[in-house]
């Protein structure tokens, strides 16, 4: 009958999946309708997650450099990140969504993309040399309400200092060599 309308549901669909789906009628003397064509992507209700062997320090150094992070998230999401010297409190859920954690030397937030590297810096300060941070990522899917665990990334600053020669001492004196010696620090 012309001006129903017919409601169809269809099964086994995959989460965060686009989909095409086609229709073309055919009457009794078989006489097709133009085809029409919808898309769609399924929800994904999946709980956000960094992919195997992610995050990871990628540059850890003092200025010029800054520290860099590389992460790959499992889905669309928002990743919070904040830095922190080693062994303070881990921020919370509340304090990455409201910009609070105290002590940070380094705070973001920032939209990632499912299956793709994002890599940025994480400190806001100069850090101090030979020294021990803790990086703080947190992936939340405001959409569906899932959050993945914070997540606790140490690392280590270089030594940047430069050597510095204590002492020069020439030791023996030949026609076509020297014998030197001397001490760093």
């Amino acid at each position: 009958k012309g001006n129903d309308e017919v409601s169809v549901r269809i099964t086994g669909l995959k989460p965060g999946t686009n989909y095409y789906l086609s229709a073309v009628l055919v009457d009794d003397r078989g006489v097709q309708s133009p085809t029409k064509v919808v898309s769609f992507t399924t929800p994904d209700d999946s709980v956000p997650a960094f992919a195997n062997g992610y995050p990871y320090m990628s540059t850890v150094d003092t200025p010029p450099t800054m520290s860099q992070v590389v992460v790959m998230p499992t889905k669309d999401c928002k990743l919070y990140y904040a830095l922190l010297p080693a062994g303070a409190q881990q921020p919370t859920e509340e304090e990455f969504r409201n910009a609070s954690v105290s002590g940070a030397l380094g705070y973001g937030v920032m939209d990632v993309t499912k299956n793709v590297e994002t890599i940025f810096g994480v400190n806001d300060v100069t850090l101090e040399e030979q020294t021990t941070y803790d990086l703080y990522l947190w992936l939340n899917d405001a959409d569906n309400g899932k959050s993945s665990a914070v997540k606790k990334l140490p690392f280590t600053t270089k030594d940047m200092t430069p050597p510095t020669i204590q002492h020069l001492t020439v030791r023996n004196i030949a026609a076509r060599q020297v014998t030197m010696s001397f001490a760093l620090d």
